[in-house]
């Protein structure tokens, strides 16, 4: 048997079992990652139609807050989950597609975006291209005019890094740059403050540790979120929020990630071996081979 099929046939057994016991959804705080919803787009998107639906369950049946607002909350009590909805990346159908659907729904997300990218710096365009493994012409990124009218609609908007690096894997003072100079151009573009950010890829102990959480702080982000499908716990580390990852899902397997019958991953993710890790998802640890190292010092120019 092949090691996906071991993956598949694990997973479902874990899920039959959760699945029979009793659900308690008080208190429960989770966070969503998407990416596109443009039809038909090669990397991790979903229909527009199918995302209307998506947000149709969650506004019945859970409720929807800004990440902010979420991490502040004190949901004992309520029997309700609470769900924030994230972007990564900065796909301009965010803004055209995504938030007209939002809005009729009564809700906001926050998008996450690749700030090279959205500067059409060059070589930033490159990198992504690679880091993506798809055509840059399958990536149609943000504009600032866009991130303006999304913050003007409500909604939010912070920092994915300069171009996407895994941060991990990059000295102190490379991870402080990514940090520092995506941030100063939000600030600089859209006149915005209190900016999270996002960690590209986000496994937590593999592209993202307390080292980067530590450095995310020291450079005045408001939280950091990382990629573990569980739910937050209380006294979570703030610049370590696990995110359930949200691509083709069918309502049930959106359901099971906000209620709880999927947290496991997380839980087994965290205490996984790094050397069984690397078998099982060795693009985990380490990126396309054609892809530049990513930007580390600044250029005198940066700034028009």
């Amino acid at each position: 048997m092949n090691t996906a099929k071991i993956k598949s046939t694990a997973k479902q057994g874990l899920i039959l079992a959760l699945s029979r016991l009793k659900k308690n959804t008080e208190g429960r705080k989770v966070i969503l990652c998407f990416h596109s919803i443009r039809p038909n787009a090669p990397h991790s998107s979903i229909h527009p139609d199918h995302f209307d639906r998506m947000l149709g369950w969650l506004t019945q049946c859970t409720d929807v807050m800004e990440v902010n607002a979420l991490l502040k909350s004190d949901r004992t009590g309520n029997p309700r989950p609470a769900v924030a909805i994230t972007f990564d990346d900065g796909h301009k159908d965010n803004a055209t597609l995504a938030m007209p659907i939002a809005l009729r729904h009564g809700v906001t997300f926050t998008v996450f975006i690749t700030v090279g990218v959205v500067e059409r710096n060059p070589r930033a365009v490159n990198r992504f291209k690679s880091v993506l493994r798809q055509d840059t012409a399958d990536f149609d990124v943000l504009t600032w005019d866009d991130a303006a009218s999304l913050v003007e609609q409500g909604f939010s908007i912070g920092s994915h890094t300069w171009d996407h690096p895994m941060l991990s894997h990059l000295s102190d003072d490379g991870i402080d740059f990514q940090l520092r100079i995506s941030k100063e151009f939000i600030e600089k573009r859209l006149g915005l403050r209190d900016i999270g950010m996002c960690y590209p890829y986000g496994k937590f102990g593999r592209n993202v540790d307390r080292r980067v959480a530590r450095l995310t702080e020291a450079a005045g982000y408001t939280y950091g979120l990382a990629v573990e499908h569980r739910r937050i716990r209380e006294h979570e580390n703030r610049f370590l929020i696990p995110r359930f990852i949200v691509n083709s899902h069918t309502i049930e397997q959106l359901k099971r990630q906000v209620e709880g019958e999927e947290d496991f991953h997380g839980w087994i993710s965290r205490s996984m071996p790094a050397a069984l890790a690397r078998r099982l998802s060795p693009t985990d640890f380490s990126e396309a081979e054609d892809a530049e190292p990513p930007l580390c010092a600044r250029s005198p120019d940066m700034f028009d």
